[in-house]
């Protein structure tokens, strides 16, 4: 198998796809929103007749050139079964190396779960729920589980505003810092989330606050393509006054992208090792309340050019021992180190 590198927009002209019916990581506009934050590009890595293809981000501003998934492999008919999966996989990262396109593969955004570890990968167990809207409203509805069901029929009931759109951004930003904060996590600048909504669009990028009284209770930036709405950016307020608020918030979007047409409704990222008394538990219960299949797979990494990765790593060992700096962990090593391979 020959695997072609091509631009979202030169690819989808080229084999005439409808890039509205795979994830918004294929949008032309999203590869402009990773080059003006983050130096990276997206590239449709296909096989030479277009019938499978996938979307991967591509960044050569230091030492390593990495590489990440930020989508599933496809087929012209949808998705992908196991083996062929995990053939175009393995000859994808060969493409990558003997290009000269990356030196390393770093993990993936955290919602593309592969049915399967390739070889030469290090790899951990991983999921993510996720919502069928092509079953009807009243479905969707039984589906909750009842304690979920409860606090939003409950909180329908309330005084509760839902307010969209690009205006709602400074809102929702405001208590993304808050949220940031309150969990000791890095808070990325405005400026990013403005950049992701402006090219995106509104037809592509759904921002939403839900209001008790007037006071902002919570908030959902979420990216989507008529394929699926992608739980990616959540926000809290430090007081809220209307417990269910965040869970009809949710609702609301799940029942808006069904009316729209879209096919899933997912809630981006699901540990399967023991989350136990930590603050990830109440998040995977939040999103598990909602009704949706719980796709379990695996994240993978590799390093592609054995050398260069080598050496990076002695690097940045050395630094770390100097300026007595805890060694960073990504996901991968954090579930390996659990047990979750």
């Amino acid at each position: 198998m020959k695997i072609d590198f091509f631009s979202p927009k030169d690819f989808f002209t080229k084999y005439n796809y409808n890039p509205d019916n795979f994830p918004f990581t294929f949008l032309e506009g999203y590869s402009t929103f990773l080059k003006e934050n983050y130096n990276t590009e997206i590239q449709i890595a296909c096989s030479d007749n277009g019938k499978e293809f996938i979307a991967v981000s591509i960044n050569k501003s230091g030492y390593l050139s990495n590489a990440q998934l930020v989508s599933k492999p496809f087929s012209h008919k949808g998705s992908i079964d196991e083996y062929s999966e995990a053939f175009f996989i393995e000859k994808l990262l060969t493409e990558l190396n003997k290009q000269n396109i990356a030196d390393r593969l770093i993990p993936p955004l955290n919602f593309v779960v592969l049915k399967g570890h390739p070889k030469n990968t290090s790899f951990c167990r991983f999921g993510t729920y996720v919502v069928d809207l092509a079953i009807d409203s009243e479905t969707l509805l039984a589906n909750l589980h009842s304690k979920n069901r409860n606090v939003i029929v409950k909180a329908q009931k309330s005084e509760l505003l839902i307010k969209e759109g690009v205006d709602e951004l400074p809102v929702f930003y405001d208590m993304y810092m808050q949220t940031m904060k309150r969990s000791d996590l890095f808070c990325e600048p405005y400026s990013k989330f403005e950049s992701l909504y402006r090219n995106l669009g509104s037809n592509n990028c759904y921002c939403a606050v839900i209001y008790h009284n007037g006071q902002p209770q919570g908030a959902i930036l979420n990216p989507y393509t008529k394929y699926c709405c992608y739980y990616m950016y959540g926000s809290s307020s430090d007081s809220i006054t209307e417990s269910g608020a965040i869970n009809y918030l949710h609702w609301h979007t799940i029942l808006k992208m069904k009316s729209s047409g879209l096919r899933y409704y997912d809630f981006v990222g699901a540990r399967l090792s023991d989350v136990s008394g930590t603050k990830l538990e109440g998040i995977q219960r939040f999103k598990q309340r909602f009704g949706g299949k719980l796709v379990e797979g695996y994240l993978i990494k590799a390093d592609l050019n054995k050398f260069k990765c080598k050496t990076y790593d002695f690097l940045v060992g050395v630094k770390n021992s100097i300026t007595k700096r805890k060694p960073y962990k990504d996901i991968i090593d954090q579930e390996i180190e659990k047990g979750a391979a």
